[in-house]
C-alpha cells in the first residue's frame, strides 16, 4: 500500500538509481526521481508530516523537508530546485498530504524545469544514506493507468500505483510475448503497443453459433415446445425431423448469434424458464 503520493504533475524523465549526469557527464547515483513539466506546477507535500527546513541547500537549490511519522517509522521527503520566492510553509509547520509546499523551478544545479524528490527511510543525512526509491513507495497515477492496461490484456497486478517488482514483471511478460526489447521499462514503443491492442477493434465472425435442444418425442410436444420459445424469446427458430421409421424426434434450431457469449446466455435462458436439455453448437469447427 502507497504512503505517499506523487508531489506533483509531469513526467518522472529520470528515475532512481544510476545514471549519466545531466551536468558534469560522469556515471553517477541519483537518490531520487526527477519529475519535469512545464507551466506553473504546484509542489505538494507527499504525506502528513512537519516541515523541518526550508531555503537554499548547495546544488539542490531551494529546498522543503518534511518529516513524516507513517506507522511509527520516521521519515523524510525532499522536495528541490523550487522556484525562488515560491516557497509556501515554514520551519515547524504542520502540513497535510496534498498541501501545497512551493512551485516548480529550475534553482540550484538544474538544466530545466523540474522537481528533483527523495523519500528518505530515516532522516535525511549527508550522503543520502537513507535515500530510497520513491516509485516503490508513492502512488503513481500513471503506473496506475498503466497496471489497469495490463490487467485488461490479461495481467492480474494490483491496481495501486506503485511501480514495484510485480508491474515490473507483468511489463516483462508483455514484452515478452509481443517481441519487444524486454527491458521492464513501459517506454514509447511498449506503450503504443500496449495502446493499439486495447483500441484496435476486435473482429467478431458474425452469425456462427446456435442452439439446439434435446429431442421432442411426439409432434404435438414440439409444437407446442416451438410456440412457447416463439412467444417468450421472439427469435427465429427452425425445425429439425430426426425421426426413424420406428422412433419419431424432433429438435428446435436456434438462429444464429454473433457471440459465444451471447449463444450462452440464450442457452441459459432456455433453460432457466423450459428446464429443456439445450446444447451449443460452434459452426466456426
Amino acid at each position: 500500500m502507497a504512503n505517499f503520493i506523487k508531489p506533483c504533475e509531469g513526467r518522472i524523465t529520470s528515475p532512481f538509481g544510476w545514471r549519466n549526469h545531466p551536468i558534469r557527464k560522469v556515471r553517477s547515483w541519483h537518490q531520487g526521481v526527477d519529475i519535469a513539466q512545464k507551466g506553473n506546477v504546484p509542489i505538494h507535500a507527499a504525506a502528513d508530516g512537519t516541515v523541518i527546513r526550508v531555503g537554499p541547500l548547495g546544488t539542490y537549490g531551494n529546498i522543503v523537508l518534511l518529516r513524516h511519522n507513517i506507522h511509527g517509522k520516521t521519515f523524510e521527503t525532499n522536495y528541490a530546485h523550487l522556484r525562488d520566492g515560491s516557497i509556501q510553509v515554514k520551519v515547524g509547520q504542520k502540513v497535510k498530504q496534498g498541501e501545497v509546499i512551493a512551485y516548480m523551478g529550475s534553482t540550484g544545479s538544474s538544466t530545466a524545469q523540474h522537481l528533483h524528490f527523495e523519500i528518505h527511510d530515516g532522516k535525511w543525512a549527508t550522503g543520502q544514506s537513507n535515500a530510497v526509491n520513491p516509485e516503490l513507495y508513492m502512488a503513481i497515477p500513471e503506473v496506475v493507468e498503466l497496471q489497469e492496461k495490463l490487467n485488461k490484456l490479461g495481467a492480474s497486478i494490483e491496481v495501486d500505483g506503485i511501480n514495484g517488482p510485480k508491474t515490473t514483471a507483468a511489463i516483462k511478460q508483455f514484452q515478452k510475448e509481443h517481441d519487444l526489447v524486454v527491458d521492464g521499462n513501459a517506454g514509447p514503443v511498449t506503450l503504443a503497443t500496449i495502446t493499439e491492442l486495447l483500441t484496435k477493434p476486435k473482429t467478431v465472425t458474425p452469425g456462427v453459433y446456435r442452439i439446439k435442444t434435446g429431442t421432442f418425442g411426439s409432434a404435438k410436444s414440439f409444437a407446442e415446445a416451438l410456440e412457447k420459445m416463439k412467444e417468450k424469446f421472439g427469435w427465429i427458430l427452425y425445425e429439425a425431423a430426426e425421426s426413424t421409421e420406428f422412433n419419431p424426434m424432433y429438435r428446435i434450431y436456434t438462429g444464429t448469434f454473433s457471440t459465444k457469449e451471447s449463444a450462452e446466455e440464450a442457452r441459459m435462458k432456455i433453460d432457466e424458464t423450459f428446464g429443456w436439455q439445450t446444447y451449443l453448437i460452434d459452426e466456426t469447427k
